[in-house]
Protein backbone atom coordinates (compact mmCIF):
# COMPACT_ATOMS: atom_id res chain seq x y z
CA UNK A 1 0.00 0.00 0.00
CA UNK A 2 1.58 3.35 -0.79
CA UNK A 3 0.32 6.82 0.86
CA UNK A 4 -0.61 9.96 -1.54
CA UNK A 5 -0.48 13.32 -0.17
CA UNK A 6 -3.00 15.78 -0.98
CA UNK A 7 -2.75 19.37 -1.03
CA UNK A 8 -4.45 21.59 1.72
CA UNK A 9 -6.18 23.36 -1.37
CA UNK A 10 -7.36 19.75 -2.89
CA UNK A 11 -10.99 17.86 -2.67
CA UNK A 12 -10.78 14.37 -3.79
CA UNK A 13 -14.29 12.80 -4.64
CA UNK A 14 -14.64 8.88 -4.48
CA UNK A 15 -17.56 8.27 -7.68
CA UNK A 16 -19.60 5.13 -6.63
CA UNK A 17 -20.56 5.15 -10.94
CA UNK A 18 -20.90 6.30 -14.03
CA UNK A 19 -22.99 9.15 -15.73
CA UNK A 20 -24.17 8.84 -19.14
CA UNK A 21 -22.17 10.53 -21.85
CA UNK A 22 -23.60 14.32 -22.55
CA UNK A 23 -22.23 17.38 -24.37
CA UNK A 24 -20.30 18.64 -20.95
CA UNK A 25 -16.17 19.16 -20.88
CA UNK A 26 -15.25 17.18 -17.30
CA UNK A 27 -14.18 19.90 -15.92
CA UNK A 28 -17.06 21.73 -16.84
CA UNK A 29 -19.33 18.84 -14.87
CA UNK A 30 -16.60 18.98 -11.91
CA UNK A 31 -17.13 22.47 -11.47
CA UNK A 32 -21.21 22.22 -11.92
CA UNK A 33 -20.85 19.47 -9.37
CA UNK A 34 -18.59 21.61 -7.27
CA UNK A 35 -21.88 24.26 -7.24
CA UNK A 36 -24.06 21.35 -6.49
CA UNK A 37 -22.22 20.46 -3.24
CA UNK A 38 -21.76 23.82 -2.37
CA UNK A 39 -25.32 24.79 -2.46
CA UNK A 40 -26.42 21.09 -0.44
CA UNK A 41 -23.91 22.32 2.45
CA UNK A 42 -25.21 26.04 2.70
CA UNK A 43 -28.96 24.79 2.66
CA UNK A 44 -27.40 21.88 5.47
CA UNK A 45 -26.46 24.41 7.30
CA UNK A 46 -29.42 26.82 7.35
CA UNK A 47 -31.46 23.45 8.22
CA UNK A 48 -29.07 22.51 11.40
CA UNK A 49 -29.27 25.72 12.27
Amino acid sequence: MWELSILEHMDIHHLSREIEAFDMSALEAVISCDEERLKLQQEAGTLTG
